[in-house]
């Protein structure tokens, strides 16, 4: 969310910068292009969100003009679109990581026990060397949503 105030401010700063020096519709044209271009050329969301707002923003000049106040705009409706999305996040969609993170953890070492046993027949000559791979699969998938919700929660 921040990341995305962050590069929509930047983003509105370099347009209006822009649309002094270079207020012609080709020259919009040109800025919107380049911009749309560089979208994909990060992965970081807030050099995306810097060039989706140029480009945003020179369109939006293509077709109304240049109005200073259209820079504004754009900024006060991404607040308000990030403070709605935590207000929704908080009162409507509040998140329980700590329980998603808990039934991870026991879906986990529910699998591990069940891999354990498989490799415990195993040296018991009771089964195929061949474990399960849907057992293991799960077990790696698991681990990765449990790294991501560290993650969440660290940041």
């Amino acid at each position: 969310m921040w990341e995305r105030m962050l590069g929509t401010v930047i983003g509105a700063i370099i347009s209006l910068i822009f649309s002094h020096f270079f207020p012609s519709q080709t020259a919009q044209l040109i800025i919107m292009l380049v911009a749309n271009s560089l979208t994909y050329a990060t992965t970081k969301y807030t050099i995306t969100a810097i060039y989706i707002t140029c480009s945003s923003l020179a369109m939006n000049m293509l077709i109304q003009g240049a109005d200073d106040t259209l820079f504004l705009y754009r900024i006060l409706y991404t607040v308000a679109g990030i403070l709605v999305a935590v207000l929704a996040s908080f009162l409507i969609f509040p998140t329980r990581n700590k329980d998603e993170l808990h039934n991870l953890l026991g879906n986990l070492l529910e699998i591990d026990q069940m891999i354990l046993q498989q490799v415990h027949n195993i040296a018991l000559g009771k089964q195929n060397i061949r474990l399960d791979r849907d057992l293991i699969l799960t077990s790696y998938l698991i681990s990765g949503k449990i790294q991501a919700h560290r993650q969440a929660a660290s940041s």
